[in-house]
């Protein structure tokens, strides 16, 4: 497994993109979670799904096409998975981070004063933000692009742009979201209304409406960008997808609704419910959108063919960092259908029984 790191200081607050990762501080005996594809373009293993040892209660997580980055509790910056572009190989200004991004071959971070660092393959100068960009809120990375909201809400686009990716439409408006995909750009305004431009095709050229936004799309909160498909999280916890559909990734699944996070992979959705538990959608043909039994997410983040979360660590009810008697009791009390703590409900299969229990003493021990 090819693996990089560096001790940075971070503040703990932090976003991702090939897909949008929005995120809230990691609790407490917190595991990292990868599932999916562990080679690269060529077939080559390069472990993107497999996370590093000792990587627990990560502050902030992100995937690129074929790896991996995530921020530690103790402020380390790790990598892992392709590193051919030097997408793993950390620069040492990084400095205090806000946001932290991937993209295809290319990651970056917003520092805390709202400056941008940005390392890996820069054949477009997508890693060269323009000069006399200002203080940035948001970040996110496409293929060969990038894009970014400043302190007044406007936004600024740099890389490639064949396709009219980082051609900021006119009148664009203040912006709260945005998500950059292959060759295509999403944003969410203030008023909760969404623009979207660029290209209008899929992998195989053909037209996919990636940049057609539906009509009637309004309170929307967070967007995200695929391959050739968008999501965008409402207001009221649902979600909204368009664009390719060869795959199933814009089917959204029937009665998803308590929606706090999304993320787009290259052709798989993730959705992350107020109770933790990780929806996906999609290609699967590398497992990609098979969650591992049990997790209860506070972090989600799709790259190319792989998953991420932050989960909490599975079997520890009373969030104490060991997985003991006090759990076991935890469970017991909330014996049954309906539980009224959805945490002791390990599996998610909306009752805590045998299974649940299976699974509990299966992690008996330290979470670590």
């Amino acid at each position: 497994m090819k693996s990089q790191s560096i001790s940075v200081s971070t503040v703990l607050e932090t976003t991702a993109i090939f897909a949008l990762i929005l995120t809230s501080q990691a609790s407490a005996s917190s595991v990292v979670r990868t599932w999916g594809y562990n080679r690269d373009w060529n077939g080559n293993v390069v472990n993107q799904s497999v996370v590093p040892s000792g990587l627990y209660d990560a502050a902030g997580i992100a995937a690129g096409a074929y790896y991996s980055v995530a921020v530690d509790a103790s402020g380390q910056l790790r990598g892992w998975g392709e590193n051919d572009w030097g997408q793993l190989t950390f620069p040492t200004d990084v400095g205090v981070i806000s946001k932290l991004r991937a993209g295809v071959g290319f990651a970056g971070v917003v520092r805390n004063d709202g400056t941008i660092r940005l390392w890996g393959q820069n054949d477009f100068g997508q890693c060269n933000p323009p000069n006399g960009i200002g203080a940035v809120v948001d970040l996110s990375l496409g293929w060969w692009h990038a894009i970014a909201i400043q302190t007044d809400g406007s936004l600024v686009a740099w890389g490639r742009n064949d396709a009219g990716q980082t051609t900021v439409p006119p009148n664009l408006g203040s912006l709260v979201g945005i998500g950059a995909g292959a060759r295509f750009c999403v944003a969410c305004r203030t008023n909760g209304t969404v623009a979207a431009w660029g290209s209008n095709t899929n992998w195989n050229g053909q037209y996919s409406g990636q940049s057609v936004v539906p009509t009637g799309l309004t309170n929307v909160a967070q967007v995200a960008a695929g391959y050739a498909f968008a999501l965008a999280l409402r207001g009221n916890g649902t979600v909204t997808a368009w664009g390719d559909s060869g795959a199933g990734e814009t089917s959204v699944p029937a009665n998803l609704s308590n929606v706090t996070a999304i993320a787009a992979g290259a052709s798989h959705a993730l959705a992350l419910r107020s109770d933790g538990i990780v929806v996906a959608w999609g290609l699967n043909n590398f497992n990609q959108c098979s969650v591992p039994t049990g997790t209860r997410a506070t972090k989600i983040a799709a790259g190319w063919f792989h998953s991420i979360a932050v989960s909490d660590c599975l079997g520890d009810i009373n969030d104490d960092g060991q997985v003991n008697g006090a759990d076991l009791g935890g469970l017991l009390a909330f014996w049954g259908p309906d539980p009224s703590y959805p945490r002791a409900d390990l599996n998610g299969d909306g009752a805590v029984n045998g299974a649940d229990l299976g699974l509990l003493l299966s992690n008996w021990g330290v979470c670590r």
